[in-house]
């Protein structure tokens, strides 16, 4: 069974979604010019060809100052772990709040107009906590 068209942009999306992780958290490790390109190709989805041309530099150098962006923020990340620290925690919040919306939908299911208040209040502080993070 071979693989879908899809596929290849599926994995390239969550490589990208990754890779955006790790420039918010370690960005600041980049030099000026490697965060502009990164910006570029990576958030403004400009093609290497496209960066090359407004930046007056070959392909290939765009190529290399992105792989070496590339390889320095996942250096950082096996180091210190944070966005995966932060993936973590960003699914255990979102699980709390999904169990706390379910016990909430139960409790107003059996007339327990206190326990839902109290679950409206959980949720809200739950959801606080996650634009937080």
């Amino acid at each position: 069974m071979g693989r879908q068209p899809n596929d290849f942009q599926g994995l390239r999306a969550v490589r990208v979604g990754w890779l955006s992780l790790l420039y918010d958290i370690y960005g600041g490790l980049l030099t000026p010019n490697q965060r502009r390109l990164f910006e570029l190709y990576y958030h403004r989805d400009l093609s290497l060809a496209e960066i090359a041309s407004d930046e007056r530099v070959s392909r290939q150098a765009v190529h290399d100052a992105l792989q070496r962006s590339e390889r320095t923020l996942l250096e950082a990340e096996q180091r210190l772990g944070l966005a995966a620290w932060y993936t973590r925690q960003r699914r255990l919040l979102d699980e709390a709040l999904a169990q706390a919306r379910r016990a909430e939908a139960a409790a107003r299911r059996l007339g327990q107009d206190e326990v839902v208040r109290e679950l409206e209040a959980l949720c809200g502080r739950l959801r606080q906590i996650a634009e937080a993070l």
